[in-house]
């Protein structure tokens, strides 16, 4: 699992939501690090992190598991939770079943199922889209969301598209699609990172 690892002081955990990666944070990260310790990872499958071949082996509760296989890797306590849409429903479950373990939650545009409710429209219409079209248009979806032209330019919109560079699911979906909000529950379990089920992160950036 990729992460960027900058700063020093509380931690400060930065989720990133579907088709993104810590791309998403590179604004906030560089504020943040003066005072806090912030760590951003990749979710498998996404921007850096390594990526399965087969969409079978994505699942919300592989990703949960390995967001909390990097928090017991790198010993996080007191976390600060900055969350954004996935981001939300994997980091919010972890915080509600380990409270000890996070000081605040920073929410955005996310939500925290319980795993009884039926899936909306949106979230149908998003999946059979994402699952079907053969190379999904990252940049352009993001350049379709980001209100301000000065934040709109090719090289930005360069930047969310590398969220699934050269992605093996090309075809099928993302390395969320398959997972669902209403299928979220799940008991608390010994973590797992990565495909051989090592249990520390395999990469660390700098930010940029």
């Amino acid at each position: 699992m990729h992460y960027v690892d900058e700063g020093r002081g509380e931690v400060v955990l930065c989720l990133h939501g579907e088709p993104s990666w810590s791309f998403l944070y590179r604004r906030m990260i560089p504020i943040l690090a003066r005072r806090a310790r912030v760590i951003a990872p990749d979710l498998f499958g996404f921007g850096k992190s390594d990526k399965f071949t087969e969409a079978e082996d994505y699942s919300y509760r592989m990703h949960r598991d390995a967001v909390l296989g990097l928090m017991d890797a790198l010993r996080l306590e007191a976390v600060t939770l900055v969350c954004q849409d996935w981001g939300g429903l994997l980091g919010l479950q972890l915080a509600g079943q380990l409270p000890d373990r996070f000081a605040r939650l920073v929410i955005m545009n996310t939500a925290l199922p319980t795993g009884e409710e039926e899936v909306g429209p949106g979230f149908l219409a998003w999946r059979q889209y994402a699952t079907t079209v053969p190379d999904l248009p990252v940049g352009a979806l993001f350049g379709r969301s980001i209100v301000s032209e000065t934040r709109r330019t090719p090289e930005i919109l360069a930047g969310y598209g590398r969220a699934l560079p050269r992605s093996p699911l090309q075809g099928r979906g993302t390395p969320l699609s398959g997972a669902r909000p209403d299928r979220t529950r799940t008991p608390l379990a010994r973590p797992r990172i990565g495909r051989h089920g090592r249990r520390s992160p395999t990469g660390r950036s700098r930010a940029s």
